[in-house]
C-alpha cells in the first residue's frame, strides 16, 4: 500500500483548516526561536530564557494537532455550523495571545506565568489565564461533539477513550492550572530553580513541582487513546470497562502528583535520593 504524503496531509487539515494552520504556524514559530536560544545567553530560573516558550510551543503544537484529528469525528453539519466556527476562531485566538504573552515576556527577559511585579503584567497574568481556559475548553467541546456522534466510525472502545479523555482532560487541567495559577511560582520547597531538574521535563528534583499534575492532566487525551491502540495489538480486544478502569487510575495518579508537590516533595524523589 502506498502513503502519499501530500492525500494524507489534505484529508487530514480539512477537518479543521484554521486549527491546521495554527499547528503549522506554532511548528514554523519554533525556528525562530531556537535560533534565539543559541545566540540568546540569558537567563531565567537558571535556564535560558527561550526554553520556556520553545517547550510551551511544542506542547501547544501536540494539542491542536490532536484537536486537528479528532475534527474528523465531529459531524460535518456541526462543523459548518455558525457558532462552531465562532467557537474555533475564538480558541485559535487565545492560543495565539498566549503566543505573544509568552514569547513577548522572554523577548524583553522576564517571565511570564506568576509575574506581577508590575501592573501591566498581572493584567496580563489573569488575561492568559482566562485564555488557557478558552482554549482548554476546545477539547471538552470537542469531547461532547464526539461522544454525541454515533456515526464516527470508530470502535465501541476507541470512540469511548477519544470522547472521554477529551472531557477528562479540560476538567484536569484546569483544575491542576487554576491551582497552580494561585500560587507565587510551581516549585513547593527546593532552591527555586530550574538548573538542577528532571531530564528533558526541567521538573524540580529538590523539592515540588506544580508542574508534574499539569503535565499529566493535559495528557490523557492522548493516554487513552493509546492504551486502547496498544491493547488490541496485544490482546486483540478490549472493553470499555478496561478503558474506564485506566482512566479512573490515570486520574488517581495525576491527583496523587498534585498531592505530592504540594507537600514539597519531588516527582519520582526516589530516584534522584540515590543519584
Amino acid at each position: 500500500m502506498k502513503f502519499n504524503m501530500k492525500t494524507i496531509f489534505n484529508d487530514t487539515t480539512r477537518y479543521a483548516p484554521a486549527l491546521s494552520a495554527l499547528t503549522i504556524f506554532i511548528l514554523l514559530s519554533l525556528i525562530p526561536k531556537i535560533g534565539a536560544m543559541l545566540l540568546d545567553d540569558r537567563l531565567l530560573h537558571g535556564v535560558n530564557i527561550w526554553s520556556k516558550p520553545i517547550k510551551f510551543d511544542i506542547s501547544l503544537a501536540v494539542y491542536t494537532a490532536t484537536l486537528v484529528i479528532f475534527a474528523r469525528w465531529i459531524p460535518e453539519i456541526v462543523r459548518n455550523k455558525t457558532w462552531f466556527k465562532i467557537f474555533t476562531g475564538v480558541v485559535v485566538t487565545s492560543i495565539v495571545l498566549e503566543q505573544i504573552w509568552i514569547n513577548g515576556a522572554a523577548a524583553f527577559g522576564i517571565g511570564s506565568h506568576f509575574n506581577i511585579a508590575t501592573p501591566l503584567m498581572a493584567i496580563a497574568y489573569s488575561l492568559a489565564g482566562l485564555a488557557a481556559v478558552i482554549l482548554t475548553s476546545g477539547a471538552f467541546v470537542y469531547g461532547i461533539l464526539i461522544a454525541r456522534n454515533s456515526q464516527t466510525g470508530l470502535a465501541k472502545d476507541m470512540h469511548f477513550a477519544i470522547w472521554f479523555g477529551s472531557v477528562t482532560m479540560a476538567i484536569l487541567t484546569v483544575i491542576t492550572a487554576s491551582y497552580m495559577a494561585s500560587q507565587t511560582g510551581h516549585w513547593v520547597g527546593g532552591n527555586l530553580s530550574d538548573v538542577e531538574a528532571f531530564p528533558i521535563m526541567g521538573w524540580a528534583t529538590d523539592g515540588g513541582d506544580l508542574r508534574v499534575a499539569h503535565f499529566f492532566a493535559s495528557h490523557i487525551i492522548h493516554a487513552l487513546p493509546l492504551f486502547v491502540l496498544f491493547t488490541a495489538w496485544i490482546f486483540k480486544t478490549i472493553s470499555r470497562k478496561w478503558v474506564l478502569g485506566v482512566a479512573v487510575i490515570y486520574t488517581a495518579c495525576t491527583f496523587y502528583t498534585l498531592w505530592e508537590a504540594m507537600s514539597g516533595q519531588p516527582f519520582l524523589g526516589f530516584i534522584f535520593k540515590t543519584i
